[in-house]
C-alpha cells in the first residue's frame, strides 16, 4: 500500500528530474569579457548583453586587465544594472588585474572566475544581437562538443569585407577545409561548454621565452580540433556556424590582432598543419613560388621540408629557374606549371583576387581536404 511519505518522495523525484531537465535546456550561461582600456564601447557591449532573450541565467564575467582608462568605472557601474537585472536571471562578476597580462591570461581568468556550464566569449568592444546566446544554446544541445559561431556584420558596416564575406559565406566543410587560411569562426562569435573550453585546455597565456602570447584565438581554435580529433569526435561534431548575424564585431584600426606579426601567424598554422595534415602525406606539392609558398616551406620542420617534391606556378621565370636554398634540407627544388603539378597540394595563394588562381584550380577537377588544402 502506497504511504504518505511514499508520494512525497515521488513528487520530489519527479521535480527533481523536471529541474535537472530544465537545467538542460536553459543552462546558466557565461559571457566572458576580457577588458583592456575599452571605456568607449563598454556600454554599448553590456546593453546587447541585458538584452539577451535567453530565458536562463545569464552569468557576466569581466576581467579587467591593466586599464589604465575609465574602463572599471564603467564596469562598477554595469555591475549595479545587472544586479537589478537580478530577477531576470542576470548576474555579474568581476576581477581585475593592475598589470595587463594579455588577452589569453584575461579570458582564462573571466572563464575561471564563472560558474556557467556554457561559455560565450565576447570582446569588450562588439555588440551581440538579442537571440544570440538563446540559438547558440539551441545549437549546443544538437551538439555539445563544438564550437558553435554565427555569421557577423561589421562596425564600420564596410570594414574588411573580403574577409567578412569570406567567414560568412563558408560552408559546413569549409569550416573545416580551410582551417590553415584563417580562423574560420572568429572568436567573438565563440559559444562552447565548458567541458569543450577545458578539454582545448584554455588559452596559452606565454610564449616559451616568457613574453605575452599573441594570437591566443587561433592557438585555441587548433587546441579545440586536436582535442577533438582525440577524443574521436568528427569535424563536424567540433564547428558549426549559424548563419545568420548573432553579432556586431567591430573593426579597430591598431588592434593587437592587427598587430600580430604575419611570421608567427604563418608558423602557428604550419605547426598545425604538420600535426594534422602533413604527418600523414609522404609527398606533396607546394603552389606558389613566391613570397608566401617560400615562406610556408621555411616554416616547416626538416622533416616536411624534404617531403616537399617542389612547386607549381603559372610564372615562366620561375618555372624556368626553379627554387634553391643552401640552407634547406633540399637544396634545389623545381617548379612546374600548375597543370603538371602531382597531388596533394598545399596551395599558397591568396584568393578572391580576380578569379584567376581559383579557375586555374578548378581546371584541375581536385578534392578539397583530400588532394589539397589552402595556406595564407
Amino acid at each position: 500500500m502506497e504511504t504518505k511519505r511514499d508520494k512525497v518522495n515521488e513528487s520530489s523525484n519527479r521535480d527533481e528530474k523536471a529541474k535537472a531537465n530544465e537545467l538542460q535546456l536553459r543552462p546558466k550561461v557565461t559571457v566572458a569579457m576580457p577588458v583592456h582600456n575599452a571605456e568607449a564601447y563598454l556600454d554599448e557591449a553590456f546593453e546587447g548583453i541585458l538584452a539577451q532573450t535567453y530565458e536562463g541565467e545569464i552569468e557576466v564575467s569581466v576581467r579587467l586587465d591593466g586599464c589604465s582608462d575609465g574602463s572599471a568605472a564603467v564596469c562598477a557601474r554595469w555591475s549595479k544594472r545587472f544586479e537589478e537585472a537580478k530577477n531576470k536571471g542576470f548576474s555579474f562578476v568581476l576581477s581585475a588585474a593592475e598589470i595587463a597580462q594579455g588577452a589569453g591570461a584575461a579570458r582564462n581568468h573571466a572563464v575561471r572566475q564563472s560558474s556557467g556550464t556554457v561559455l560565450c566569449m565576447h570582446d569588450a568592444d562588439d555588440v551581440s544581437l538579442p537571440s544570440r546566446v538563446a540559438k547558440q544554446v539551441a545549437a549546443l544541445a544538437n551538439l555539445p562538443e563544438a564550437i558553435v559561431g554565427s555569421r557577423f556584420t561589421r562596425i564600420p558596416e564596410d570594414a574588411t569585407a573580403r574577409y567578412t564575406r569570406w567567414c560568412n559565406e563558408l560552408d559546413t566543410d569549409g569550416l573545416y577545409s580551410q582551417r590553415f587560411r584563417e580562423v574560420t569562426l572568429i572568436q567573438p562569435t565563440w559559444a562552447m561548454t565548458r567541458k569543450t573550453f577545458e578539454r582545448a585546455g584554455g588559452y596559452i597565456e606565454t610564449e616559451e621565452d616568457g613574453r605575452r602570447a599573441l594570437a591566443e584565438d587561433l592557438r585555441f581554435y587548433y587546441q579545440h580540433l586536436e582535442a577533438g580529433d582525440a577524443a574521436g569526435f568528427s569535424p563536424r561534431e567540433l564547428l558549426y556556424k549559424i548563419e545568420e548575424p548573432l553579432l556586431k564585431y567591430r573593426h579597430l584600426s591598431g588592434s593587437v590582432s592587427s598587430k600580430t606579426p604575419r611570421k608567427l601567424l604563418f608558423r602557428i598554422k604550419a605547426k598545425a598543419m604538420e600535426r594534422s595534415v602533413l604527418r600523414d602525406w609522404k609527398e606533396f606539392t607546394i603552389w606558389n613560388a613566391g613570397r608566401d609558398g617560400r615562406d610556408f616551406l621555411k616554416n616547416l620542420s626538416p622533416e616536411f621540408q624534404k617531403r616537399v617534391r617542389g612547386f607549381c606556378d603559372i610564372d615562366e621565370e620561375k618555372i624556368k629557374r626553379g627554387y634553391f636554398n643552401p640552407g634547406l634540407p633540399t637544396k634545389h627544388l623545381p617548379v612546374v606549371h600548375f597543370s603538371q603539378a602531382k597531388v596533394p597540394i598545399v596551395c599558397c595563394v591568396a584568393m578572391d583576387r580576380g578569379g584567376e588562381f581559383e579557375a586555374n584550380l578548378a581546371s584541375l577537377c581536385l578534392t578539397e581536404g583530400r588532394d589539397y588544402y589552402h595556406f595564407t
